[in-house]
């Protein structure tokens, strides 16, 4: 009894049709020495790429002309020339495609994708090892999907569905990453320039014929994966975000390319670093309070990533208010009652007082105190500079010091490109270290009291 590797081309037989609809099928032995209980696993090329099925040889050495033409030609994509020898043989199991992939398979020392080819015990050792040890252990992954052409039909019915190759049997890679998707994965929609949609897969990637409601433009085998879609009311536009969007995205199989639009394509890896700007962005937009705790759920971080959605809801309610470019603010830095704290699920929430962060503004005369010769815009209605305040501790750290945080000697003004380098850039610390040297002593005279590395710390 001996184990083998045989090879299945699906631009030539639908092994998938064929095992989909039936238990024992009919293979051509090409004068292979299989015997009876042989087993074999049988690898489809292609789109594929990997071990799917393995078989065991019930009968060898059954002549062509005993079969019937439906037997010998049915699964042939065009037609079957074949005349010699068939075996029977029985499916024992079948595999998700990418478990026993050409990777793992070169990795363990498999040389021989072409023909068939024996395999000792010790490379059935590998195979089996894997299957039985390494299918349940999942670090959580993050993809990214352009739905231009199905999302109401994926969203309405809670799923992502894509075909398995094209009408010539072709692959494509934005569909075959299906087969990584695994149950607890988070899915970033995109639909017409938006993120319309965030969602967690419910289960594994699984073979499903196509749904009924999507278009008939594509081949009927697929790849579905069923998710929990946590759709957007507001949502960004990928446009206006694509810089950070560029910057957060993976090198590879990424969403976007270098000229900054969208690669044409289904699915694309993601970061979770992505996933925590778009919900951190997504959150500051008025109206989508109401997924908050959904949307916050997804991600590891807590206190931090509310900490900058709060800043950005201050920022868009002062956006809002009119600012008089006459109106002038002195400020003697003097202790403050601490704020009340709203304590909720994954959050801690301190409201901002909007005036002292307009005073921050108009103190500095809306100039960034990084450097005051930072460019930047006039407002849009206001005849003033466009600046954005930022709380130099963050508030979240508010439980640590006996007076309150929010008051202007902690409120800094600042451009947005000083103030997204804080939260996402390289060389924060120095910036940080610039602006503790210049408020420190207001700060001690507001009864804050803080060194300059325990700021940093709050900020690692």
């Amino acid at each position: 009894m001996s184990n083998w590797i045989i090879s299945c081309n699906p631009k030539f037989y639908n092994v998938e049709e064929a095992l989909y609809n039936n238990k024992q099928i009919y293979w051509f032995m090409k004068n292979y020495k299989y015997a009876v209980n042989d087993t074999l696993y049988i690898y489809v090329s292609g789109y594929i790429g990997s071990i799917k099925y393995k078989v065991k040889v019930i009968k060898v050495n059954i002549p062509s002309e005993k079969l019937s033409e439906n037997d010998k030609n049915k699964h042939f994509i065009n037609g079957n020339d074949y005349d010699d020898d068939y075996m029977l043989v029985e499916c024992m199991d079948t595999y998700k495609d990418d478990v026993l992939n050409i990777e793992f398979l070169k990795k363990i020392g498999v040389k021989n994708f072409q023909s068939s080819s024996k395999i000792d015990d010790e490379l059935v050792n590998e195979i089996e090892y894997k299957l039985e040890n390494d299918l349940n252990s999942h670090k959580r992954n993050y993809y990214f999907v352009f739905q231009n052409k199905s999302f109401d039909e994926e969203c309405e019915n809670g799923y992502l569905w894509a075909p398995k190759a094209t009408k010539e049997r072709g692959s494509k890679s934005h569909w075959s990453l299906m087969k990584k998707v695994r149950k607890g994965d988070v899915i970033i929609h995109s639909y017409n320039q938006k993120i319309k949609a965030i969602s967690v897969a419910k289960t594994d990637f699984y073979e499903d014929k196509r749904p009924n409601e999507l278009p008939n433009d594509w081949t009927d085998n697929g790849w579905r994966v069923d998710t929990d879609y946590i759709v957007i009311n507001n949502p960004i536009n990928t446009k206006v975000h694509i810089d950070k969007i560029m910057e957060y995205q993976p090198n590879e199989n990424a969403p976007f390319g270098k000229h900054k639009k969208g690669n044409t394509g289904y699915l694309f890896k993601s970061k979770e670093e992505l996933l925590k700007y778009i919900v951190e962005q997504t959150l500051s937009i008025k109206g989508n309070e109401e997924i908050s705790d959904k949307l916050l759920n997804l991600l590891d971080y807590e206190i931090p990533v509310q900490e900058i959605i709060e800043d950005n809801m201050l920022i868009e309610d002062i956006n809002d208010d009119y600012i008089n470019k006459s109106e002038e603010y002195n400020y003697d830095p003097k202790p403050i009652e601490k704020p009340s704290i709203t304590i909720g699920k994954k959050k801690k929430v301190i409201k901002r007082n909007k005036k002292r962060a307009k005073n921050a503004l108009i103190r500095a005369d809306h100039k960034c105190e990084v450097d005051s010769n930072h460019k930047s815009f006039i407002r849009r209605n206001m005849n003033v500079n466009y600046a954005e305040p930022h709380h130099l501790i963050p508030l979240s750290n508010q439980d640590e010091f006996d007076y309150s945080l929010d008051v202007e000697a902690n409120i800094i003004c600042l451009c947005s490109n000083c103030h997204n380098q804080i939260h996402y850039g390289k060389d924060y610390e120095q910036l940080l270290s610039n602006l503790w040297e210049k408020r420190h002593n207001e700060l001690t005279q507001a009864g804050i009291l803080i060194e300059k590395e325990k700021l940093l710390e709050y900020y690692n």
